[in-house]
């Protein structure tokens, strides 16, 4: 009777303790969001192409943001560039605008204000993208609030994330959708979600892929649906838009952006074939080259990982945040393009992964795969390698480490949902 009593009050204890570090966690949380609204980021460099092709959206003229600076393949027309500097952006040349007119017209808003309060708003939309993530994502792991505060300060704590927002990067809305997805109680709405974050990131369209293969036809045609009809709208509204996107996505197929920042499969191919040195790191070479091998590589490429991932998945039959989970991690490692930003999105296996409660060799091998994907080196990081660990071989270590971090993360996803993780459940009307 005593230690029963002991017993209950302990239990009453914990629960207030817990509680407590709920509320301590969550304060953490609203003061590391009030740091980063308000602190002074880098230009953000991503965000100024997408305001720009909003500005000629809202001006009936969105097929100019696909014109290109005629000396250097990398930057937008003298359209786009007029578009962001007319509106207060500060660097002389716009990077050019990659996405389809859809992305244009969602941010017309956002052309309401001036670029630098546009970049502030965006900013905090991300960041309000992130918490409510957060949440979706703690109780994916099998947690509560206490769980979700936590999963949020670390994730704005990882290099991916803090790019992201001082990018002006869309991998926090894209999070947020595939989060809504994977959680969705109805396949039809979990599809629509990830189709939708398709519409942004083009690797997040694996998921339907591992949907489809896993027997969850419902979800991966409603994905197909809402890409569609996203598209479909877009090609009513802007003929020309629309032509000149699927232009630009044809020209792009042939080529491949090098810098080291670009750490994907296909990238490394035409790194070989170009003679990637020390020398390129230190400098930060930036450059647009004709695809070569890369082309018929990365298409091998994808289809080993993609065919990979849906034979497994049509044997396990995996629930759909354990589809998610394989989908997130078969389309980042199978893309043409892998940006260190794009690790953002592991978070959705990590916590999938953290839900199955064991600390077993598949957590483990994607906890070193998240290591090594989260690792903050960039340009200002590669002259201090370089200065000691030249002749060893760490520029190519530097610009394979997010590719080998994804690899990590497959496998250890992979082994999990082959072991038996993630069977039937959620999301099965």
């Amino acid at each position: 009777m005593g230690a029963d009593a002991g017993s209950g009050g302990g239990g009453k204890r914990t629960g207030g303790g817990g509680r407590g570090t709920t509320a301590l966690l969550v304060a953490a949380i609203v003061v590391a969001v009030g740091i980063e609204a308000v602190r002074a980021p880098e230009v953000h460099i991503d965000l100024a192409p997408l305001y720009a092709a909003a500005v000629l959206f809202d001006q009936g003229r969105v097929a100019e943001a696909y014109d290109l600076d005629p000396s250097d393949a990398r930057y937008g027309g003298a359209a786009l560039t007029g578009a962001a500097r007319a509106r207060g952006y500060p660097v002389k040349r716009v990077l050019r605008y990659l996405h389809p007119p859809a992305v244009a017209a969602a941010l017309v808003p956002l052309t309401l204000l001036d670029f630098p309060e546009a970049a502030l708003a965006f900013r905090l939309a991300s960041l309000l993208a992130l918490a409510v993530a957060a949440a979706l994502l703690g109780r994916l792991a099998g947690g509560g609030a206490g769980r979700a505060a936590f999963a949020l300060l670390a994730m704005l704590l990882a290099d991916p994330v803090r790019m992201t927002l001082d990018l002006g990067q869309t991998n926090a809305l894209v999070l947020l959708l595939v989060a809504a997805g994977v959680l969705a109680r109805f396949e039809v709405l979990a599809g629509a979600a990830v189709g939708l974050a398709g519409v942004l990131k083009t690797y997040v369209l694996a998921v339907p892929v591992v949907m489809l293969a896993a027997g969850r036809w419902k979800g991966a045609v409603a994905a197909a649906v809402a890409l569609a009809a996203v598209h479909g709208a877009a090609l009513a509204v802007s003929p020309d838009g629309t032509g000149a996107y699927a232009d630009m996505a044809r020209d792009l197929s042939g080529m491949q952006f090098l810098w080291p920042d670009q750490q994907s499969a296909a990238a490394q191919v035409s790194r070989v074939e170009t003679g990637f040195e020390e020398a390129d790191l230190a400098s930060w070479r930036d450059s647009a080259v004709p695809a070569g091998t890369g082309g018929p590589v990365a298409v091998g490429w994808a289809v080993v990982v993609l065919g990979g991932a849906a034979l497994l998945a049509w044997r396990r039959k995996p629930d759909l945040p354990a589809a998610g989970a394989l989908g997130i991690v078969s389309g980042m490692l199978a893309s043409p393009v892998l940006h260190t930003h794009y690790p953002v999105l592991l978070a959705v296996p990590a916590a999938w992964m953290a839900g199955r409660g064991r600390a077993d060799a598949p957590a483990w091998i994607l906890v070193a795969g998240l290591a090594l994907a989260a690792l903050p080196l960039h340009r200002g990081e590669a002259p201090f390698l370089l200065h000691y660990l030249s002749g060893t071989g760490v520029h190519w270590a530097f610009v394979t480490r997010t590719l080998a971090g994804v690899a990590l993360a497959f496998a250890g996803v992979a082994w999990a949902v082959a072991a038996g993780g993630g069977g039937r459940g959620r999301a099965s009307e």
